[in-house]
């Protein structure tokens, strides 16, 4: 199964196949609303090597020999839209152009703390992408199942930020909303909240 673990703590596992919002938070300016940051999964199932002859999207995986895996990892900073795919290519959605690495971008755009240094870089087959001077950092191993950690900065504690990996609000009780705390498998249905273009 995915295994998940907060910003706070809580762990958790959730077997799917599609777009998962691991982690969003809004500028909340009425009008436009850009992510500070948003960090979203592309998962598929299938064989965990990624044979295109057993790969499908969405929909329950067919146990012992589908597996849920990470295919692709978007994040959105700002106006600034980046992908990572399982064999370490970055794609810069604005130029569609592919990111060399080790290499950098300076830009004004951004939704707070401006300007912001975005790095990209790759060590042992995983890439990493780093933002100064607010302290994001992500990184992305593709391969197997694949695995994602995203670290955001202290001082984003307590601010509306949603997604698979809780609000980090320095409370892991709290991270699956109270209507669903209930149910015989949480996990699941916190999945489908955070889920797009597919059913789990």
């Amino acid at each position: 199964a995915a295994h998940y673990i907060t910003f706070d703590g809580h762990t958790y596992d959730v077997q799917t196949g599609c777009w998962q919002i691991l982690a969003v938070l809004y500028d909340g300016i009425e009008g436009h609303d850009h992510p500070i940051f948003k960090v979203t999964a592309h998962l598929l199932t299938g064989d965990h090597e990624a044979d295109p002859e057993h790969e499908h999207g969405g929909g329950d995986p067919e146990w012992p020999d589908d597996v849920s895996y990470i295919n692709t990892v978007e994040i959105e900073l700002g106006q600034h839209k980046y992908s990572i795919d399982r064999d370490r290519v970055i794609t810069d959605w604005d130029t569609g152009e592919h990111i060399a690495v080790p290499s950098y971008e300076e830009t004004e755009h951004v939704p707070v703390d401006g300007p912001w240094t975005i790095f990209f870089d790759e060590y042992d087959e995983i890439v990493y992408i780093t933002v100064w001077p607010i302290g994001f950092e992500l990184s992305f191993h593709g391969r197997g199942t694949g695995r994602v950690h995203f670290k955001i900065p202290q001082s984003y504690k307590g601010k509306e930020i949603a997604g698979m990996c809780g609000n980090f609000n320095g409370d892991p009780d709290d991270d699956f909303p109270e209507f669903i705390r209930n149910y015989v498998n949480p996990g699941r249905v916190f999945g489908m909240i955070h889920s797009t273009f597919c059913d789990i």
